[in-house]
């Protein structure tokens, strides 16, 4: 009975893990794609500093986006992988009861 329920869950709860890693990862990659058509050209100033201080602060907001954008594609990436595992593992029950 138990074993039933956990087949089920298995069938249930491994697709829709696959396809929410796959829509964060997807999501990512349409983020990122409209950050790089949309990025901005740095003018070089007259001054060393303010041309500086310019790329710095372009530096800081883009390295920020980079690492929430990581952390998205690492927890699709671990929601993948679980999904994967449980469709892998329903297959192999499948194969074990013929």
């Amino acid at each position: 009975m138990v074993e039933l329920v956990r087949v089920a869950l298995n069938k249930t709860l491994g697709p829709i893990l696959l396809l929410v890693g796959v829509g964060l990862i997807l999501f990512v990659v349409y983020v990122a794609y409209n950050e790089y058509l949309s990025a901005s050209n740095i003018l070089i100033s007259k001054t060393l500093q303010t041309s500086l201080v310019e790329i710095l602060s372009l530096f800081s907001i883009i390295a920020v986006k980079a690492i929430f954008l990581s952390f998205i594609v690492w927890g699709g990436s671990l929601l993948l992988s679980n999904g994967i595992k449980l469709l892998h593992g329903e297959k192999e029950e499948k194969g074990e009861k013929r």
